[in-house]
C-alpha cells in the first residue's frame, strides 16, 4: 500500500498571542507577542482513486485550532513560578515582583508549565486531532506540528 506525507503550512494559518517565558530560575521574559506560524506533516496510506483524505479538512482543521489562540494573552495553568486566578472578571498574574491583570475575556490559560513552541506544538497537535476525529476525518499514521516563532524559527511536535 502507498503512502504519502502532506505538509501544509499556508499564510494564513496562524495565530498572534502574547506571552512571557519564564526561565529555570524563575526570571522571566518581558511581555511580548509573536506571529506564530502552524505548519503540518501528516502521513496517509493512499487508498481506492488514488485519495487519502481530504485535503481541505485537515486546512481547516488547523485554522479552527489556530482561532482559538488569535488575539489572547498566553499563561501557563502549570508553572511552578507564576500564579494565575480568575479575580472579578479579570485574570490576575503573580510572578516574583510582578503582578499582570488582564481582562478575562483577553486571555487563554494553557495546561502546561510554560509558553514555549516546545510546549505550544504538543497542545496543538493534541487538538488538531480531536478536530479531526470530532468531524469523522481519518487520521493520520504520523502527525508533527510545527510552531514558528519568527523567520526561521520552528518547534516540530514528534510524537
Amino acid at each position: 500500500m502507498k503512502s504519502v506525507r502532506f505538509e501544509i503550512a499556508k499564510e494564513d494559518i496562524k495565530f498572534s498571542a502574547a506571552h512571557f517565558t519564564i526561565f529555570a530560575d524563575g526570571s522571566r521574559e518581558r511581555l511580548h507577542g509573536h506571529n506564530y506560524r502552524v505548519r503540518l506533516r501528516a502521513d496517509y496510506a493512499v487508498g481506492d482513486g488514488d485519495i487519502s483524505v481530504d485535503y481541505g479538512e485537515l486546512k481547516r482543521a488547523l485554522r479552527r485550532v489556530c482561532a482559538r489562540y488569535d488575539e489572547y494573552t498566553l499563561m501557563p495553568a502549570n508553572s511552578r513560578f507564576l500564579r494565575v486566578a480568575s479575580v472579578a472578571g479579570s485574570v490576575e498574574a503573580l510572578i516574583g515582583d510582578s503582578r499582570f491583570v488582564f481582562p478575562e475575556a483577553d486571555v487563554r490559560v494553557l495546561p502546561v508549565e510554560n509558553i514555549t513552541g516546545e510546549a505550544l506544538a504538543p497542545l496543538l497537535r493534541a487538538e488538531f486531532l480531536a478536530e479531526l476525529a470530532a468531524n469523522g476525518v481519518p487520521l493520520p499514521s504520523r502527525c508533527e506540528i510545527g510552531v514558528g516563532s519568527g523567520d526561521g524559527q520552528w518547534v516540530d511536535c514528534l510524537e
